[in-house]
């Protein structure tokens, strides 16, 4: 009976430390943080991006340049372009019978966590990504946990929905 409740939604994730040279695309929706130092991706494009797309991959998280920490995805054609209202309360259409085009996946930056690197930008404060994944309802929600302080400890900083659904969705 349990299974007979599976989504067969797959929301497949890569996680890698250096950003893949797509990071630092200008023409990126950039949400969820601040993109402060320079991309320090590989020079040489090997289009690894593109082969996580074609697989399904619908987020990538990574490291390395300490103090980025946004969600970024590259924009579509104007066609693509999917964006869910707040307020809609229509359910996705399932996965396997959707014919839209896809997007994505989403370039997210992990921010600062460690003690052992660089940051301290303007006060920017050592950081975690959350990743909120839920399987049954096809849904990733991201944020980030600061170190210090005061109520900031306690909030969710730059809460986005990057899949509703099973699918990559545009930011709002």
């Amino acid at each position: 009976k349990a299974h007979a409740k599976y989504s067969h939604i797959h929301l497949d994730m890569a996680f890698i430390h250096i950003p893949l040279p797509e990071f630092a695309e200008k023409t990126n929706l950039v949400k969820g943080g601040k993109w402060i130092e320079g991309v320090t991706a590989p020079s040489f494009n090997s289009h690894f991006y593109d082969a996580l797309a074609e697989e399904g991959i619908v987020a990538v998280g990574a490291g390395h340049d300490h103090v980025n920490d946004y969600c970024a995805l590259r924009p579509p054609p104007p066609a693509q372009l999917i964006v869910r209202d707040a307020e809609d309360a229509t359910p996705a259409p399932s996965i396997h019978h959707d014919t839209r085009p896809r997007l994505g996946p989403w370039m997210c930056y992990a921010g600062a966590s460690g003690f052992g690197g660089y940051a301290g930008y303007g006060g920017f404060h050592r950081r975690v990504r959350v990743w909120e994944v839920d399987t049954n309802a096809g849904r990733i929600v991201t944020w980030k946990r600061v170190e210090c302080c005061g109520e900031n400890t306690k909030k969710r900083i730059d809460e986005l929905v990057i899949v509703d659904g099973g699918r990559v969705v545009a930011p709002e």
